[in-house]
């Protein structure tokens, strides 16, 4: 989760590096080759907007993310919280041309990222692919490792 609190940083060109870059890597659990496809178009819509949808859709659910910290990042917005005691940063960008590109300069890297994404404009990024799980039936979209497909 440390490299996506750099993600503003690398995106935008400006250098940076983490202290820790492998959570994303550590779920214990291989994903299957149908949850490392990108999303049929209109799969997962949601109709998000903004990241604070989400993070209340997820304290409504129970999960936690009781006191979601905003931020900006790379081109869109974000909202920084806990849930089942992990950090979870949730993403929303203002288009999917925005999303594909941050997404490109991320994975370009080599990291692989537990997430829940729509692969269109918003993604949840938890420490363990078994929060990225639980977290897809409150919130959509598709958990998968973020980068595999790109």
């Amino acid at each position: 989760m440390a490299f996506l609190v750099a993600l503003p940083i690398l995106a935008t060109g400006c250098g940076g590096s983490s202290s820790d870059d492998s959570k994303g890597e550590s779920t214990g659990a291989p994903t299957s080759p149908a949850a490392t496809r990108p999303a049929a178009a209109g799969a997962g819509k949601t109709g998000y907007t903004t990241p604070m949808q989400i993070a209340q859709k997820i304290k409504k659910a129970g999960l936690g993310c009781a006191s979601p910290k905003p931020a900006e990042v790379a081109g869109g917005k974000k909202v920084t919280c806990t849930v089942n005691g992990e950090q979870v940063n949730i993403e929303v960008y203002p288009s999917e041309q925005v999303f594909k590109q941050v997404m490109k300069a991320v994975c370009g890297t080599g990291v692989k990222i537990a997430a829940v994404s729509d692969n269109q404009r918003w993604d949840v990024t938890p420490d363990t692919a078994r929060t990225a799980k639980r977290l897809q039936k409150v919130v959509g979209g598709r958990a998968e490792m973020l980068c595999a497909h790109i």
